[in-house]
């Protein structure tokens, strides 16, 4: 990719308010074409299951319960 490999190079030679500039639209321009409907929130992933605790730490076990209760 020889045009990519220019807009870095040309892109990398900018001062730096002009790379948040371009940073700025190309992110605008990126969200344009991204599918309805879809959110960039972390909230949107789905939890993870790791399975059972191995091990109980009696000096956290405050925080440790209110993790569980949170998953029921």
């Amino acid at each position: 990719m020889e045009n990519l490999s220019q807009i870095e190079a040309a892109a990398a030679s900018l001062p730096p308010d002009q790379q948040r500039e371009l940073l700025v639209w190309l992110a605008q321009r990126v969200g344009e074409h991204r599918p309805s409907g879809k959110s960039q929130s972390v909230l949107d992933i789905p939890a993870a299951n790791v399975g059972q605790v191995l091990s109980y730490d009696e000096a956290n076990s405050d925080l440790l319960d209110e993790m569980l209760e949170q998953q029921n």
